[in-house]
């Protein structure tokens, strides 16, 4: 089952500056800070603002210790909850119960 999110728009395009990068993330990096958000933080992040947070775990792995990473969590993720436990909560231990 893939994640129902498009590709960027042109719309990004028409505002790419030197300061903006296209960056992406699999659909399984992205199911996977979703889960560590969730497990770990406590917070249920949207998986729009997850495909941030995913590019940034791999970020941070490149990056010394001490550096900072911002990332903004746009969105509620609880309209997200249902999905991703139907379609990859097996991978996590965890299964749907209507």
């Amino acid at each position: 089952m893939k994640l129902k999110w498009e590709e960027p728009r042109s719309k990004l395009a028409f505002n790419f500056d030197l300061r903006h990068y296209n960056k992406t993330a699999t659909d399984d990096e992205t199911v996977d800070a979703f889960m560590t958000l969730a497990r770990d933080q406590g917070i249920i992040g949207a998986l729009e603002s997850c495909h941030a947070v995913a590019y940034a775990m791999k970020l941070a792995a490149q990056l010394p210790v001490d550096d900072t990473i911002l990332v903004n969590l746009s969105e509620r993720g609880d309209k997200d909850i249902d999905y991703v436990i139907e379609n990859f909560g097996a991978k996590y231990g965890i299964s749907h119960t209507p």
